[in-house]
């Protein structure tokens, strides 16, 4: 059995389109070891999370986004062990190195080989398609040579992406991408298609946003079609224009492909509409990064508290109970409905309902965590009428 690396991806000069990872056994409820937590990791991981697989990566660096999937992953960084494969129904070789003490250049050591033989599981090649018949390159149009295309990715689901942002992820050389885009849909890109994460994990790893302009930059100046692949819409708190500007300024033709925005479809996956004929009028959309009172803090609170419409908070988690104390004194009613839904269109997405009064401590009890959106008014304690699961 040989489970060596791939070799690199061939240039981008052919139309070769590589057909996505498909697991070689149902893994609901099975353990799956992936050997690395680079580019051919991005392309695998998120849909074994999702089908229901219990994932360990071994590599000493894994992307960010990978170990923030919903779900979890474990990540195996430590001196290859036979351990790791104990109870494990798969074995995904994704290409990568995994840079573990023991592994050489090129081909992973030969204890992982007879680990692998002695507790007789399967072994799945993801990057097959490097090694059998085509190079993974990919076909980008001549127009699109040295532009960027800012694509907005929806809540999270890749079914909610829209028909060109998924036709324009397929013909891209590069893709930088954010945690919060579906990552799903990532495993279906050519394999010759650069991945680079972005992470953009709230108060932890991420890449900067003047690295994210200058690998933009830099690409398509190199004549690459460049996607920045985020998730909502890019030009809502997405830092989309602020991207388009820096573009602009070295002359990169740059265009849009909105994304279905959060801030709206995410409530009403909850089961929660933001408007509702006879009880409001009004939506207000507010980042929440920063809380009441901040220096940077560029909000009215003391309008949005006296306004009686809806109030959809982004990136509001952490100070989420500073804004609703900000509105109760700000003569809001503090039984005022509050909805908060965690991880929308997710398979972990949930429900919660608070009050303005309330919210701290239910947001404390039920240890909500982003990516979530609340939602503050009336409309938010309106009869559930949706169907619990989406069909």
């Amino acid at each position: 059995m040989n489970i060596s690396a791939a070799p690199g991806s061939g240039s981008n000069s052919s139309s070769s389109a590589t057909a996505p990872f498909s697991a070689p056994i149902d893994v609901s409820g099975i353990d799956v070891v992936v050997l690395g937590g680079g580019r051919g990791a991005h392309r695998v991981v998120p849909s074994l999370v999702d089908a229901g697989a219990s994932v360990t990566i071994v590599a000493a660096d894994v992307r960010a986004t990978l170990e923030e999937l919903p779900g979890g992953v474990r990540v195996h960084r430590d001196t290859w062990s036979d351990s790791v494969l104990e109870g494990a129904g798969l074995l995904v070789v994704t290409g990568d190195e995994p840079a573990i003490e023991g592994a050489e250049a090129g081909a992973f050591p030969e204890a992982i080989v007879a680990a692998v033989r002695s507790a007789r599981i399967p072994v799945a090649r993801a990057d097959a398609e490097l090694r059998n018949g085509g190079d993974g390159s990919v076909g980008v149009a001549e127009e699109l040579k040295g532009t960027v295309a800012l694509v907005g990715g929806g809540p999270g689901d890749d079914g909610m992406l829209t028909l060109r942002g998924r036709e324009l992820l397929m013909q891209a050389d590069v893709i930088i991408a954010d945690r919060l885009a579906p990552q799903r849909v990532l495993a279906d890109v050519p394999a010759g298609t650069e991945i680079i994460d972005a992470a953009k994990i709230p108060y932890g790893r991420q890449m900067a946003q003047q690295a994210i302009n200058e690998a933009m930059i830099e690409h398509a100046k190199a004549g690459k079609f460049v996607v920045r692949f985020k998730g909502g819409d890019n030009f809502l708190f997405g830092r989309g224009y602020e991207e388009a500007l820096a573009l602009a300024e070295h002359s990169i033709p740059t265009f849009v492909v909105p994304g279905v925005t959060s801030a709206f479809a995410g409530p009403a996956l909850g089961g929660v509409t933001v408007t509702h004929r006879g009880v409001t009028h009004e939506v207000t959309v507010i980042s929440g990064h920063v809380p009441p009172g901040h220096e940077k803090s560029l909000v009215n609170w003391p309008a949005v508290a006296a306004m009686r419409g809806t109030v959809v908070l982004l990136m509001a988690v952490k100070n989420g109970p500073a804004i609703a104390d900000a509105l109760i004194e700000g003569g809001r009613p503090a039984d005022t409905p509050v909805s908060i839904i965690e991880s929308a269109s997710l398979s972990t997405e949930r429900r919660v309902d608070a009050t303005l009064a309330s919210l701290r401590e239910v947001m404390a009890a039920e240890n909500v965590v982003p990516p979530a959106i609340i939602v503050i008014g009336e409309v938010a304690g309106l009869p559930q009428v949706l169907a619990p699961d989406r069909l």
